[in-house]
């Protein structure tokens, strides 16, 4: 994943050559591609996109033009939104690459998904456009992860736990990425006992084999549910440590240390308050 800062006056169409030692030993792994798949995938060159005139920090394939547009117009707001939920701003020049199709968007990050943050950037499918009122929400959500992504690098980002930094997208971008599914029924679940379990994650192996929904049983779009709802009680229960954790976050400290340091318990304790909360209604 290219990291690095760029002259803003001119714009990249490409993200570069590949590092073969850094992505043999790191790319192969992440978002569970296969090792060649994942070397195959973040090697694929960006060179054909062109740079929307009017934002260079959108970049789209022909024929998708159009689609770079309505990325562009909800841009600033996501932003804007992010910054002012995670206590900071964007360090390095953000970059959004509109695909022109499906298939061209799954040839290049290998994903068959709407969006997603890979190779310091931000990808963005068509199938976005079924669903356009769901697309300021989805750019909030990758631009999250992009902001963390960059303050803290690859591997300090990925030994975060997922429960964080996907309940984090979720929660900034008002709902993002959780579908339909709505807080009554994600609480009913949590309750019935149909839950993650939060950690602070933290180590080697976090990083290669990093926690979804589908290791507690949980379907995408309820795990992010759930997720987004601890960490806006998180916020709720004690906003000033809720920043002093992100800010902790941000200066590359570990998650576990930066939550205690903040929170002064443990991550099960604040999961046995919120789960009282949610049994008193």
């Amino acid at each position: 994943m290219s990291n690095r800062n760029v002259d803003p006056s001119r714009p990249p169409k490409g993200i570069g050559g590949c590092k073969i030692v850094v992505f043999v030993l790191l790319f192969p792994f992440l978002w569970s591609c296969s090792a060649a798949n994942g070397l195959a995938h973040y090697c694929k060159p960006t060179d054909h996109f062109h740079t929307l005139s009017y934002d260079e920090r959108v970049f789209y394939e022909d024929g998708a033009e159009e689609f770079a547009g309505i990325v562009a117009e909800a841009l600033e707001t996501a932003v804007v939104s992010v910054e002012r939920l995670q206590y900071g701003s964007f360090i390095k020049n953000i970059r959004l690459y509109v695909s022109a199709s499906p298939e061209s968007f799954e040839a290049l990050t290998g994903r068959n998904a709407k969006g997603i943050t890979y190779r310091g950037s931000v990808f963005l499918s068509p199938r976005l456009l079924e669903h356009p009122e769901e697309i300021d929400a989805y750019i909030t959500h990758e631009l999250s992860h992009l902001f963390l992504l960059q303050h803290r690098g690859l591997y300090k980002y990925m030994t975060m736990p997922q429960w964080f930094t996907e309940g984090l997208a979720v929660f900034v971008s008002e709902g993002g990425g959780a579908g339909t599914v709505r807080e009554k029924e994600a609480a009913r679940e949590i309750l019935s006992g149909k839950a993650f379990e939060p950690d602070d994650a933290g180590g080697f192996f976090d990083f290669f084999f990093p926690k979804y929904g589908n290791h507690w049983g949980l379907e995408p779009h309820m795990f992010y549910k759930q997720s987004s709802m601890f960490v806006a009680f998180l916020k709720e229960h004690d906003e000033n440590a809720f920043r002093s954790l992100l800010l902790s976050l941000q200066g590359g400290e570990s998650f576990g240390k930066a939550f205690q340091q903040a929170y002064d318990v443990s991550i099960r304790d604040s999961w046995c308050f919120f789960t009282e909360r949610l049994k008193a209604g």
